[in-house]
């Protein structure tokens, strides 16, 4: 079992690296091989609202015998077994029915057989509330061992967790896309948070914003807010406000488009940024010289490389560029 240890952990490792659950199947058909050796890995995924199955094989093949499947269901002894028990342990086909009784079945003879498939173990997982997954292990030599049986139990609970888990996070992805588009037109950045608060996903360019007002990561942003439905962090040149709306915190950045910060992004220095400031209150050149304790003339140079950086020729487009006016 030592062989089978290392195997199972193989799989668990896999496991951990499943962000959707659509890729389930394939994600775990090589380490599953490897942990129980198969002919066919054939998964089901039922939703047990509407009926619909979705099949994927490993390798492919089996599903072209859906139809013959189908027809004949009703005689699968597992499946019987199932339907009165709701068991879901790990199930082997030689436990139900041996191997005179299962020839006789129209289910071998139409389906099975002409698939090689001789034994046959069955894994069923309640995945969520309307959906059910079936893993199904086939092989035409030697019937499943014990061990192999307890191997597949052992890994069922993970596999299990793995796919709720995929789940919600496909779902938190889904609705921070839904969010992000809804916000996007307002200019708020979104960070979608799980059940107990914890940050799964976060939209485009929220760390940058963030980073701007906040020293700490988003989670401890998350935890600061502490039950209060609104925080706001000013600094920079700005504020950033933080607000809670169900599973999601929406950020919302003001900058003063004439603090020293901004105008210095925009490439102004920081006496240049003065200046600016200063024509933006309507003082003019003599009063602005007067006030920074220089002269007329090097007033009018930082006006000229302020229109020079901006790509204006005048006072007010400066002040438009550097309000947002144009970019």
């Amino acid at each position: 079992m030592i062989r089978g240890a290392k195997q199972l952990l193989s799989c668990v490792g896999e496991l951990l690296e499943l962000e959707d659950p659509a890729e389930l199947p394939y994600l775990l058909a090589e380490p599953l091989k490897r942990l129980v050796p198969y002919d066919f890995l054939v998964y089901n995924e039922i939703d047990t609202v509407t009926g619909a199955i979705l099949t994927v094989s490993n390798p492919n093949g089996v599903e072209a015998g859906n139809a013959a499947f189908e027809a004949y269901a009703s005689q699968h002894p597992l499946i019987s077994y199932y339907q009165r028990t709701r068991d879901s342990n790990v199930l082997r086909l030689s436990d139900h029915i041996d191997r005179r009784g299962l020839r006789k079945l129209d289910l071998y003879n139409e389906f099975l057989h002409p698939f090689g498939i001789e034994e046959m173990i069955v894994c069923t997982l309640p995945a969520g509330p309307s959906v059910a997954i079936g893993m199904v292990l086939t092989r035409e030599g030697a019937d499943f061992s014990t061990d192999e049986c307890a191997l597949l139990s052992q890994l069922r609970p993970y596999v299990l967790r793995a796919y709720r888990a995929a789940r919600q996070r496909k779902e938190a992805r889904r609705r921070l896309d839904a969010l992000e588009a809804a916000f996007n037109r307002s200019g708020h950045a979104v960070i979608a948070l799980d059940t107990r608060g914890e940050v799964v996903a976060a939209s485009a360019d929220t760390d940058r914003v963030v980073s701007r007002y906040w020293t700490g990561t988003l989670e401890t942003l998350a935890r600061d807010l502490d039950g209060r439905p609104t925080i706001a962090i000013s600094g920079n040149g700005g504020r950033l406000t933080v607000t809670r709306v169900d599973s999601a915190l929406l950020i919302d950045e003001e900058v003063d488009a004439f603090s020293s910060e901004h105008l210095r992004s925009l490439g102004l220095t920081g006496r240049e940024a003065e200046v600016l400031q200063a024509v933006r209150r309507g003082a003019r050149n003599k009063a602005i010289a007067h006030e920074l304790g220089v002269t007329v003339r090097t007033i009018k140079k930082h006006l000229e490389r302020i229109y020079e950086k901006l790509g204006v020729e005048s006072r007010t487009a400066a002040l438009a560029v550097a309000g947002g006016g144009r970019n």
